[in-house]
């Protein structure tokens, strides 16, 4: 069994977060993954996560454990966990990125990646690339309703 391992995960957004919010989740969750040797990437894209977590199994598992009871967030689906030779993303205890879905659109079929997108060049080969494109697709996304359609759908 590989000493590392990497778990992928989507889910829905419970409100559609400000960039302040975001800022405030990211930072925490920056501290947490350093301190239990947890690197990755985090996407955000309108009002969806997509998040690539590695590192030690059981330091992984317990953070996705920890984030799928998260009540900031609902639908969490682990669409693939297993090992790894080694990490995509060994410099970041959290990268992030926040882009609408069309932004997502134009990253993945771009072949000379800008400095904006260069960030995410690990996961843009292989299988991650494939789960993706699946994401940006609509798998695995709820888009939420608008402000008005919950102010309806509640009266």
């Amino acid at each position: 069994m590989s000493e590392l391992m990497h778990c992928i995960y989507a889910s829905a957004a419970v409100h559609d977060y400000t960039t302040v919010e975001l800022a405030k989740l990211l930072q925490r969750s920056q501290q947490n993954n350093q301190r239990c040797g947890v690197t990755g990437v985090l996407l955000y894209v309108e009002g969806n996560f997509f998040q690539v977590l590695e590192g030690r199994p059981a330091d992984v598992i317990h953070t996705y454990e920890k984030i799928s009871q998260d009540s900031r967030h609902t639908r969490v689906t682990r669409i693939i966990s297993e090992s790894i030779h080694r990490r995509a993303f060994s410099d970041w205890s959290m990268g992030f990125l926040s882009l609408s879905q069309q932004q997502l659109a134009d990253m993945l079929g771009a072949r000379d990646f800008s400095d904006r997108t260069q960030s995410i060049q690990p996961i843009v080969n292989g299988r991650a690339r494939k789960l993706l494109e699946a994401f940006c697709e609509g798998r695995w996304r709820t888009k939420l309703p608008a402000p008005q359609q919950l102010f309806k759908m509640s009266a």
